[in-house]
């Protein structure tokens, strides 16, 4: 109903809207696409955009591939392609082929801005996004090390390294990405935690001995446990706490009477029911969150 108020009081409106999403970096792309293709498609529209009408229209393209709006996309991509030749105009050229799927058109595009650029950063994650969709995970780890070795603070290259070693199966690898991360934000319980699930997988390998699987669990069990003290309030910790839940269990497979895990076991059974007794419906307690510690507490 918002949206047909906005389209109801003209392109300029529809124009405004269009800035206002571009400044706030808001990702609304069936809203963008709808307001952009309306705006575009006015003579009127068009000249109230001054020069600005090929940021909406990159604005639109984007949009367009986001909802899958083909024709859009096609029209507003000939016209940029049309207009400039630099960087920023192939970079959309390659969004474009990624989205039809012709994976190797959009690989020749970003090859060609890294002839001219070797280090554009957007055309080495777009070339990293593409050995992706190729399912090449060789390659994306090859050029994904490449890519943090050149821009050390990215955090997303690191988190998407990681992410991509763990895929894989090579967890360790997977957690020194992730500690790295961490030297970022010492606190941050989305890494911490991450970390201790990695440990916990690990753990899991049938290959290892018992030393090294025991090891994992302990491991797994410290970052869990940081991770519930660092989140006091409920909303940060149900991820750790059935997480603690699980490593508690598997050290108790090896260490049954220790008395660090049973009192660590008991303090995650007791945050995640208080937080769901809170939080969820009245029922979740004793429907799930109970019977799932009950059912990894048994071996205490």
């Amino acid at each position: 109903e918002e949206l047909r108020r906005v389209e109801r009081r003209g392109t300029e409106a529809m124009a405004a809207v269009l800035k206002q999403l571009r400044s706030r970096r808001v990702r609304q792309p069936a809203v963008a696409a709808r307001l952009g293709q309306r705006v575009l498609a006015s003579a009127g529209g068009r000249r109230g955009l001054g020069d600005e009408v090929w940021t909406v229209r990159e604005q639109t393209l984007i949009a367009a591939l986001d909802v899958d709006e083909a024709a859009l996309a096609r029209e507003c991509e000939a016209a940029v392609v049309a207009r400039f030749e630099g960087a920023r105009a192939k970079r959309l050229e390659g969004l474009a082929a990624e989205a039809r799927g012709d994976l190797d058109a959009a690989s020749a595009t970003y090859a060609g801005m890294l002839e001219t650029n070797a280090a554009n950063a957007a055309a080495l994650k777009r070339e990293i996004c593409v050995l992706k969709a190729k399912r090449d995970v060789q390659g994306a780890v090859e050029k994904l090390t490449a890519y943090v070795g050149k821009y050390q603070s990215d955090r997303y290259a690191w988190q998407e390294l990681a992410e991509t070693y763990a895929g894989a199966g090579l967890y360790h690898e997977a957690i020194f990405c992730y500690e790295e991360l961490v030297l970022f934000e010492p606190t941050a319980t989305r890494y911490l935690c991450r970390i201790g699930e990695l440990h916990y997988t690990a753990g899991r390998d049938a290959g290892l001995s018992n030393a090294k699987k025991l090891d994992a669990f302990l491991t797994a069990r410290k970052y869990f446990a940081h991770c519930l003290h660092l989140a006091p309030d409920a909303d940060g910790a149900s991820r750790p706490g059935f997480g603690l839940v699980l490593a508690t269990n598997a050290v108790a497979e090896y260490k049954p009477d220790d008395e660090l895990n049973l009192a660590l076991a008991a303090t995650a059974a007791a945050r995640l029911k208080s937080l769901y007794k809170a939080k969820a419906a009245p029922n979740l307690v004793t429907t799930a969150v109970a019977p799932f510690v009950a059912n990894h507490t048994a071996s205490r």
